[in-house]
């Protein structure tokens, strides 16, 4: 037997408990950091005891991930970017943008890994430390919450575009990343960030 389901605003209430807006808590859910939300005709209703189960997650709710818990692999270099829902994309190489949890893991990628505004020296430092280190870890947000890890093992370049990562399954390091928020802040959906050298400027919830 089904359990009780809340409303899109009833379930975005709920996870103003962890300190976020209601539109922020919204586009988090669309995504299905709460589990896959089921469509009606008038309204999307989402898992009550999943949607409270992350409302009152330790790993949302602190404030800071300290630098001995980060991983050897995350301490000299990632890439971390924000997103939104899945939208339609109709370029090639994809079909749709953004996070969607329910959807298959390869279009998940897909739909996480471009494109990017990333200067010839960024793309140059991404490639470097990928091909003398195996992979950079790549941890993609939608309102704070990290919604997918992956290991970048390359770039590819279009010149209309922007960059496209090369992603494959993220290694042991996104364990430690898996149901925590990490907030980026405004201005680019990406940024470089180097723990060691800069471990304030970004908080890190968990």
């Amino acid at each position: 037997m089904a359990g009780h389901q809340l409303s899109g605003r009833e379930a975005a209430e709920r996870l103003g408990v962890l300190g976020i807006d209601r539109e922020s808590a919204r586009r988090a859910l669309l995504a299905g950091v709460a589990g896959p939300g089921r469509r009606t005709r008038s309204a999307i209703l989402y898992d009550e005891d999943a949607v409270e189960e992350l409302a009152q997650s330790r790993l949302a709710r602190v404030d800071q991930l300290f630098m001995d818990e980060l991983p050897v692999a995350c301490r000299s270099g990632m890439v971390v970017a924000r997103s939104s829902p899945r939208r339609p994309d109709p370029g090639p190489g994809r079909t749709w943008k953004g996070v969607d949890l329910a959807a298959p893991r390869e279009e998940q990628l897909d739909a996480a890994r471009m494109w990017f505004r990333m200067s010839p020296w960024t793309r140059v430092l991404v490639r470097h430390r990928a091909q003398s280190r195996g992979f950079v870890p790549f941890v993609l947000t939608v309102s704070g919450f990290v919604a997918l890890g992956a290991d970048v093992i390359g770039v590819d370049v279009d010149d209309s575009r922007g960059a496209a990562l090369r992603l494959n399954e993220p290694s042991e390091w996104f364990e430690t990343w898996r149901g925590r928020r990490f907030t980026t802040g405004t201005g680019s959906t990406w940024q470089w960030w180097n723990p060691d050298v800069d471990p304030p400027a970004t908080r890190i919830a968990g």
